[in-house]
């Protein structure tokens, strides 16, 4: 079962997410970027960043995004995200999305730089309007566990989300990615097997990698 997005490095199956200041895992595959709650803490290195980036096991970067709420000044963060997606699309890098309150931005940046390489919001829990918006530009979207709890609300994303744009995630949660699976699969009403995959293509179709290659 994969895990789309974990900072859980015990997990298997699983794509580690990083903070720009972290090491390279001795195994495994992960994702890096810049966080724009940690934006104040970069130091604008951007070769290291990128060293890190070109690793071979690192299959994506971000976590990275636009966040209202909280993190350094809002026009800050926009150029920030702006070189994940030079990056994403230079090394043939899906991005990893953290997005609060600013949507209508991600989207706007989207259909600007109309990227070839895939965008995935991960722990999407907003307004089904902004999901379907999402989805119309070709965005993936990552379920997590925020939602397990509020069976109407995932109920009604997977009523909304095309199979061949959903992925899972635990992310900081002790929850396991297959009490996720076991979940939305009886939502689904679908067996576990061909829920697992429906997510093992759409991982070979964003990543063009094997899921066996995971670990």
């Amino acid at each position: 079962m994969i895990d789309i997005h974990t900072h859980r490095t015990e997990t298997e199956n699983s794509l580690l997410s990083l903070f720009h200041d972290r090491g390279i895992p001795e195994s495994g595959f992960f994702s890096i970027g810049v966080h724009p709650w940690k934006i104040p803490e970069y130091n604008q290195n951007d070769s290291a960043l990128i060293e890190k980036i070109k690793h071979s096991r690192c299959l994506a970067i971000g976590e990275c995004g636009l966040d209202k709420l909280r993190g350094e000044e809002f026009e800050k963060q926009i150029s920030v995200f702006v070189k994940h997606i030079r990056w994403s699309e230079h090394y043939k890098k899906p991005l990893i999305i953290h997005c609060v309150k600013a949507f209508n931005e991600i989207i706007k940046l989207k259909k600007d730089t109309n990227p070839e390489q895939a965008w995935i919001i991960h722990g999407f829990n907003s307004k089904s309007s902004v999901l379907k918006e999402l989805l119309n530009q070709g965005f993936y979207i990552s379920i997590g566990t925020d939602l397990m709890n509020n069976v109407e609300k995932l109920n009604s994303y997977m009523s909304i989300v095309p199979d061949n744009r959903l992925f899972f995630e635990t992310d900081e949660s002790e929850l396991s990615i297959s009490e996720i699976y076991k979940i939305t699969a009886k939502i689904k009403q679908l067996d576990l097997l061909s829920l697992q995959n429906i997510i093992k293509d759409n991982f070979k179709n964003c990543f063009h990698i094997d899921h066996n290659g995971l670990a």
